[in-house]
């Protein structure tokens, strides 16, 4: 991505100055580890030292914003700080890095929160965000999903219902459109009743009109239903009866807040906006884009902790 290198974060707790990071550094096991830091460091090996103009300045900021874009996407990390949150950036000179230090190991656990260790960052991730293309962008759905669980987690309930039924009903458009591309391209498929269409001047349309006349509709419950048994090849209506029900529900809570800016007094049911209906409509849409085949291991929010040997069982499961 660019000439500077990110700093191993193991090495934040040995670099200089380093109580300026606000690193911390825990061993859970020989290979596991967890850090949290308020900062980034990168390092350049041939940048002049005391040459820090308004360009480089410029340059480490669009570095910083594309990191955090690409490492919330690939781990669903949803509560990764934002590029805004950038408040400052500091140079210094560094002689070389010094080696990982002894890992200081977490101790007896009394009681400590999942999520955070659940969400956190893996080496993994973290490669396999530096290996996307340099034009990648997340996908609209996956963005609203994670937008959904991060206004949750800020008890901004309202907002998280709403970035939930939306992420739910882009994702359905996604895998509706993805699979009508596929027919259209296999024409011949008996199973559908694509037409190649004059439409002057010797060009030609190819389309399925049945598709076209289902795509008119505006009605969620025809994309879940009607239209996913017809490219999907499954309906969620017949598939999954609970999850559709709470998927209308979504939905419909969705148009309330909308329109009302709340789900009070309505006739039908719906999510009120409160933690529990918040995280309601965030478990509806993971178990919708899950079924679509859409979802890719975002953790959900879920309030747990584990203690003693519990908490042993729970990091051995815990990925690196």
């Amino acid at each position: 991505m660019s000439e500077w290198k990110l700093v191993n974060p193991l090495l934040y707790p040995v670099l200089p100055k380093e109580d300026e990071f606000g690193a911390q550094c825990h061993s859970f096991r020989e290979d596991k580890a967890f850090i949290s830091s308020r900062n980034l460091v990168f390092v350049r090996e041939d940048y002049p030292p005391g040459q820090y103009d308004k360009n480089e300045l410029e340059h480490l900021r669009s570095l910083f914003a594309e990191l955090l874009r690409r490492l919330r996407h690939e781990s669903g990390q949803a509560d990764m700080p934002k590029p805004e949150d950038l408040v400052m950036v500091m140079f210094g000179e560094i002689e070389s890095l010094p080696e990982p230090p002894a890992l200081e190991h977490f101790g007896n656990v009394v009681t400590i929160q999942t999520y955070p260790l659940i969400a956190a960052v893996t080496e993994r991730q973290y490669t396999a965000a530096l290996k996307l293309p340099e034009d990648f962008t997340s996908p609209i759905h996956r963005i609203l999903f994670l937008d959904a669980i991060s206004a949750y987690l800020e008890h901004d309930f309202r907002v998280s219902i709403l970035f939930a039924a939306m992420a739910m009903e882009i994702a359905f458009g996604t895998a509706l459109e993805e699979a009508y591309e596929a027919i259209l391209a296999s024409p011949d498929d008996p199973r559908y009743r694509v037409q190649t269409i004059p439409i002057g001047g010797g060009a030609f349309s190819i389309k399925d009109p049945i598709f076209d006349r289902l795509r008119e509709k505006t009605d969620f419950s025809i994309r879940v239903h009607e239209m996913s048994l017809y490219v999907l090849g499954k309906s969620l209506r017949v598939d999954k009866q609970s999850l559709h029900k709470r998927s209308i529900t979504l939905y419909r809570s969705r148009n309330k807040i909308v329109h009302l800016g709340t789900t009070d007094e309505a006739k039908e049911e719906v999510l009120v906006i409160d933690e529990k209906g918040a995280f309601a409509a965030v478990e509806t849409a993971s178990d919708c884009l899950s079924w679509l085949g859409l979802s890719s291991a975002i953790p959900l929010p879920k309030l747990a902790f584990v203690s003693g040997e519990e908490f042993s069982a729970f990091v051995d499961g815990l990925e690196v």
